[in-house]
């Protein structure tokens, strides 16, 4: 070790050492100065400097340096020989194909989910054009883009399963007579260095047919409540209303007195409309039909059912209370701090009454928040309509300012579970080669993120999450004590995000927090 250090210090980074031409200092701020080996220097040319080529006697590859004739290649236990005065095209394929095939400059672009359809269509008119001959893919490539005669494939690691690499590999070589190369980097873990030992795994793997399992209730009693709600919205319209697009419209009165559409909604089902009923019957599964309740109607009550009736059930009235309780409690908040102002006006108490005014405006953003939700995320999100597996909860980082073009190309959403971590206020992403960071929440005008809190009951240890800054009463056991308390928001209207001066690296940007 005092040797290598020796070496390293009194020779190779020496302030006089001709080794500082090739070796390029630069400062870390946890190892200290570092070197890096230049890229300018990577290559040299032998006869400037009266090198000869070498040739192992074994595995025949050529090298410029020769170290007591030891061939450098892993496990050869060859012996370099000097090759002559020059190399012979006809001796080298690869002397052969630099000097003899004509340079061709590649251009490399991202296609990816997170630019904008306008632009990510361009980059494939020019990629079929020949304009551009390389495109970073994630792996939604694999579906629906005919990207032409493409020549070659790479993948920078081991795909899950033989269906996703026969998709991905697929990608080459699909017009008649044209040859194809693919080539897979296995990375140091378990998976992908399982398939390096055994490749026939993978390429001549058994892929799985895909199936739809129609033997789930929960699923089969999703779509029939989606059935009836497109049915009754039907019905609405053609009976001159308009659709109900925001949770208010349907779950409060229109005028702030008489039925809500919802009560008209559950009046209509426990009416048992014969249409419906052969709509729902042609769609169930027999084996299902009695398990879910189709000849006898009792689907409806399922949906319908109050917390206290039918264990497990009631999707439809546990939604409907915890909206109406959400805006009532508002609408007493709000009409207390009316009072309050008016009799701070009256009394003359003017700054009181600024502030109760400014504490008015904020619930009202928070009540036009929770009003405005989209009605069929909110009815997927409480297990009434079926989600289809896409998400309904999605977020964006905003990165658009005036005259910067790129960010007006991408499109950077997310699934707010995903948002939260990759949109998290400091944290970076990477994309169409420029590193953006996330700089805080987006608010619009006249709307407000929800006070929230969560807390764990410190006797039964039940979790428990709800609007406000109080964790109330476990649930549960009724106990008033937590073992832990947060406060938090969900940030529903996505994040602001700004270009960043520094470019991407190598390694992934870390996430804050």
């Amino acid at each position: 070790m005092e040797v290598l250090a020796a070496i390293w210090s009194n020779w190779l980074t020496a302030p006089q050492s001709p080794w500082l031409k090739v070796l390029v200092s630069r400062s870390d701020r946890r190892e200290g100065i570092v070197f890096a080996l230049d890229p300018e220097w990577t290559c040299f040319l032998a006869s400037e400097q009266g090198h000869r080529p070498f040739r192992c006697d074994s595995c025949r590859q050529v090298w410029w340096r020769s170290i007591s004739g030891a061939c450098p290649t892993y496990r050869c236990l060859g012996s370099l020989e000097p090759v002559g005065d020059a190399l012979s095209a006809s001796d080298d394929h690869y002397l052969r194909l630099y000097t003899s095939m004509k340079p061709l400059g590649l251009r490399v672009e991202e296609h990816t989910g997170q630019l904008g359809s306008e632009y990510a269509g361009r980059l494939q008119e020019q990629f079929l054009s020949g304009d551009l001959n390389a495109l970073s893919c994630s792996t939604t490539f694999e579906l629906g883009v005919d990207v032409g005669e493409v020549q070659a494939v790479l993948m920078r690691n081991v795909p899950p399963s033989p269906a996703n690499y026969v998709q991905r590999a697929g990608r080459a070589g699909r017009r008649s007579g044209a040859a194809a190369l693919v080539v897979t980097f296995a990375q140091r873990r378990n998976h992908d260095l399982h398939y390096f030992d055994n490749p026939r795994a993978m390429i001549d793997g058994y892929v799985t047919a895909p199936i739809v399992s129609l033997q789930n209730p929960q699923i089969v009693r999703r779509h029939v409540h989606a059935i009836a709600f497109a049915a009754f919205e039907r019905r609405h319209v053609e009976a001159g209303g308009e659709w109900h697009r925001t949770v208010e419209s349907f779950f409060l009165p229109p005028d702030g007195d008489g039925a809500a559409p919802i009560d008209t909604f559950i009046h209509w089902l426990e009416s048992r409309p014969a249409e419906l009923g052969r709509a729902v019957a042609r769609t169930v599964p027999r084996h299902l039909a009695d398990e879910i309740g189709v000849e006898d109607w009792s689907w409806v009550d399922a949906l319908i059912a109050e917390n206290d009736q039918v264990e497990n059930y009631g999707w439809l009235a546990r939604a409907s209370a915890e909206v109406r309780g959400d805006l009532d409690d508002l609408h007493d908040e709000i009409n207390q701090i009316q009072g309050r102002i008016k009799e701070a006006t009256d009394s003359k108490q003017d700054v009181r009454a600024r502030n109760l005014t400014g504490y008015l405006g904020a619930l009202l953003a928070v009540r036009r928040t929770l009003a405005g939700r989209r009605l069929l995320d909110f009815l997927a999100q409480r297990v009434v309509l079926p989600k289809y597996g896409f998400p309904v909860d999605v977020v964006t980082l905003d990165v658009w300012r005036q005259g910067d073009k790129t960010a007006g190309q991408l499109d950077l959403s997310r699934d707010l579970r995903l948002g939260i971590t990759d949109y998290a206020p400091g944290s970076r992403v990477v994309a169409d080669k420029a590193l953006w960071e996330t700089i805080g929440l987006r608010i619009p005008a006249g709307r407000a993120l929800i006070d929230s809190v969560w807390a764990i009951c410190s006797d039964c240890g039940a979790f428990r999450a709800h609007r406000g800054s109080e964790a109330g009463a476990c649930p549960i056991c009724s106990s008033v004590d937590v073992r832990s308390s947060r406060q938090f928001v969900i940030p529903m209207f996505g994040f602001l995000g700004q270009r960043c001066e520094d470019k991407p690296g190598e390694a992934r940007p870390p996430k804050a927090g």
